[in-house]
């Protein structure tokens, strides 16, 4: 799982793109195993996979189906 990017201009990734070892970004660009990056991943993982999760993603789901059924109902939002 992914835990950081780096984004460029396609300038300074032609800088770094080479078979040298020694023209890397050495940690600018990664959060390989940084202690505090991978708890909390773990702890993200933890929240996703509890039972009661998709209960909870379902009921957020619902609530803002309603209020955007509400919104499209304002008679200043009409088309």
């Amino acid at each position: 799982m992914p835990m950081g990017i780096t984004t460029s201009s396609n300038e300074i990734f032609e800088a770094f793109l080479s078979d040298d070892k020694y023209k890397t970004l050495f940690h600018g660009h990664s959060f390989t195993a940084n202690p505090l990056a991978c708890t909390a991943a773990l702890a993200s993982m933890e929240l996703l996979l509890k039972e009661d999760t998709l209960t909870h993603i379902k009921l957020i789901y619902e609530k803002h189906l309603n209020f955007s059924k509400t919104l499209q109902q304002h008679p200043k939002l009409k088309m």
